[in-house]
């Protein structure tokens, strides 16, 4: 699908879709990664999601026939490249492609999956389930297995971009962090998270680890990548 797009480049903190913005087209990351929010009331930044190498956004407006608006700001997190696809050429594909409508298809299902774990994560009540919860949402939907088994986010997540995904204030991110660091249930290295499979116990395994790679995927990576 590359060749059907037109590849962008933005710098770090260069905002590359405002909310409210009309959309009819579709974005697919070839490097980088980009940080998806919203601003409430008060001017809090609250992150809604990431998007890293081969995800495509936003399925809010893929399937509309109409234009859309944008829900979210999307802001790179370091520099990226994103190839810029029009909606049609994308719903060409999928008519013409069998494999690229299945891939499509597992890719929503997979990310799906993920925003339901998130979803449980944020009804938690308690400060430590919250970031508990977050970790293993991470994990399940970036994380790629380490020698030793356990799973490390392939990107620095920060105590205060941890906060903005769980709603808590920085300091109590951190407080916690500590905990589960002295726990032992997770590591920093080089500021990326490395978590002890034990976090994923509630995810059905059966169902979400791909049995070649040891990575935690229910779909591949790159659906337009076809």
């Amino acid at each position: 699908m590359d060749e059907h797009g037109t590849v962008r480049s933005y710098e770090k903190e260069e905002i590359l879709v405002h909310q409210g913005e009309p959309q009819q087209q579709v974005y697919y990351v070839q490097k980088g990664l980009i940080k998806v929010y919203r601003i409430d009331d008060t001017g809090r930044e609250l992150i809604v999601d990431f998007k890293s190498q081969y995800d495509i956004f936003s399925d809010t407006w893929v399937h509309k026939a109409e234009s859309s608006e944008a829900m979210f700001y999307y802001e790179a997190l370091e520099d990226s490249e994103v190839s810029v696809i029009p909606r049609d050429t994308l719903y060409e594909e999928i008519r013409n492609n069998v494999q690229a409508m299945r891939a499509i298809l597992q890719y929503f299902i997979r990310n799906e999956t993920a925003a339901k774990l998130q979803i449980s994560a944020l009804n938690q009540t308690r400060a430590g389930d919250k970031v508990h919860s977050t970790l293993a949402f991470l994990a399940y939907k970036f994380g790629k297995k380490t020698r030793d088994g356990r799973y490390q986010i392939p990107f620095k997540i920060t105590h205060s971009t941890l906060a903005g995904l769980t709603g808590l204030t920085r300091e109590t991110a951190t407080i916690e962090l500590r905990k589960l660091r002295k726990d032992g249930v997770l590591e920093n290295e080089s500021s990326h998270f490395i978590v002890e499979p034990d976090i994923l116990h509630e995810i059905d395994r059966e169902h979400t680890l791909d049995q070649e790679s040891g990575d935690l995927a229910l779909a591949p990576r790159s659906p337009l990548a076809l």
